[in-house]
């Protein structure tokens, strides 16, 4: 079974975190914008974690804008069941 999943520059350390708990292969698809990639890179590039792992694939989508998946993320956080 393969973990597949995409994400925005800002999740790169729940990313991590992801990681380390899955030994498996990863598919994984970073959106990101012009301003964000170097930063990007630079968490990608000092993660022991990630850089270890030989069963990852990391794709880049550049897009100039990513509010949508922000969006995206808030209304499914809205539209989570809340605890009593």
């Amino acid at each position: 079974m393969t973990l597949a999943t995409q994400l925005t520059v800002d999740r790169l350390q729940v990313l991590e975190r992801v990681l380390v708990n899955w030994p498996g292969p990863a598919s994984i698809t970073l959106h990101a914008r012009d301003a964000e990639l170097q930063a990007a890179m630079d968490v990608i590039l000092s993660s022991a974690t990630i850089r270890r792992r030989t069963n990852v694939d990391l794709h880049v989508v550049y897009r100039r804008l990513v509010h949508h998946f922000i969006i995206a993320r808030q209304l499914q956080t809205a539209a989570k069941p809340k605890a009593l």
